[in-house]
């Protein structure tokens, strides 16, 4: 290259870098400036209300982009097509229940592929939204504002909820695509099934039950509005009385969790235990742990071999779908309680009908 082609050449990339700034400036302005009220949409959208203000939605959206494992279990269970990132989908959406993964590429064969980026369910790419070009973007998590908007710039974003209610959430998801009717469907089904659950007990007060999340070297109890406290509390099972007392001396910063120390195994002593990893499987293989592991080493403390629910033989390893939010996990730790709790074969009394097997 002659010297007078590289100097044109460096003027043409440097013309194309002074575009792309102006453009990255002019976003960049754009998402610091207080958006423009939305009080009416184009024909075939429909004004949406939701946790980040008023969006115009597609009145029948079909490439869905989905943050979250609650919406993308909701959508493979009325077999509506959803882009997920790839990892996400297989580890967050289906969780531990079999089948569910391969349910969901089914819904999707030839409408659309997840996508091919690796990364957790809660993050935003713009590479990721460009990709798959959705026509509507739902989002479980509270994300950044900022980030909310630059994914407006490619489809309509809508936050359903607080993460945490997953009813809720699968009903604002439902009502995001125009299938409310199936969403409420879905939640009476459940509802039915703690329902027969709960009369399998003279009492379901009675008996106390602890969550309890482990990682390597530590442990967190779940609390009364984590995903699986919330369906603990449907049931009407209680919580023994230690986590009781230091929620009510505000003891407890965080709804969901509580970490503790082995000094304090006393506040996890109950009829029954569940263990569970907080994360899954193929993290926990990253630093040469196994679920399995994790539960063994937590119980091989002399202390635990105290508690009542060690002595009862009433301690189980749980799965994760007892900590990934969604219809299907909700219905498969109704499935654990009937087995563990009530020592019932959920098939016999209230069959789950989310099962794939």
């Amino acid at each position: 290259m002659n010297g007078k082609t590289f100097r044109k050449s460096g003027v043409v990339l440097l013309g194309t870098l002074l575009v792309f700034g102006l453009i990255a400036a002019g976003v960049f302005s754009w998402l610091r400036s207080e958006p423009e009220p939305v009080t009416s949409c184009e024909a075939d959208f429909r004004l949406f209300e939701h946790a980040f203000g008023v969006s115009c939605v597609p009145v029948d959206p079909q490439n869905v982009l989905s943050y979250g494992p609650t919406p993308g279990q909701f959508m493979a269970a009325i077999e509506h097509p959803v882009a997920m990132q790839e990892e996400a989908s297989d580890v967050w959406t289906s969780a531990d229940i079999p089948g569910l993964y391969e349910h969901l590429r089914e819904v999707n064969e030839g409408v659309l592929d997840f996508g091919r980026l690796r990364g957790i369910s809660g993050a935003t790419s713009l590479e990721l939204l460009l990709q798959i070009q959705p026509d509507l973007i739902m989002s479980q998590y509270l994300i950044d504002e900022d980030l909310a908007r630059t994914a407006s710039l490619v489809a309509p974003a809508v936050l359903l909820t607080d993460e945490g209610d997953w009813k809720e959430t699968t009903l604002v998801a439902g009502d995001v695509i125009g299938e409310l009717e199936e969403a409420e469907a879905l939640i009476a089904a459940y509802d039915e099934r703690v329902q027969i659950l709960r009369e399998q007990f003279d009492d379901s007060s009675a008996i106390t039950v602890s969550l309890v999340a482990l990682w390597p070297n530590s442990a967190s109890i779940l609390l009364e509005d984590s995903f699986s406290g919330r369906i603990i509390r449907e049931v009407g099972f209680s919580i023994p009385e230690p986590q009781l007392e230091l929620n009510t001396q505000g003891e407890i910063i965080n709804a969901r969790y509580m970490p503790f120390s082995e000094e304090r195994l006393d506040l996890i002593d109950a009829d029954f235990i569940f263990l569970f990893p907080s994360q899954t499987g193929f993290d926990l293989s990253d630093q040469g742990y196994t679920p399995k592991m994790l539960a063994e080493e937590f119980q091989s403390n002399p202390i635990f071999q105290l508690l009542e629910a060690a002595q009862s033989d009433t301690v189980y390893e749980a799965g994760v779908h007892w900590n990934v939010t969604g219809i299907y996990s909700a219905h498969y730790v109704l499935d654990d309680l009937f087995r563990f709790v009530a020592g019932i074969d959920p098939e016999e009394v209230a069959p789950n009908p989310l099962r794939l097997e």
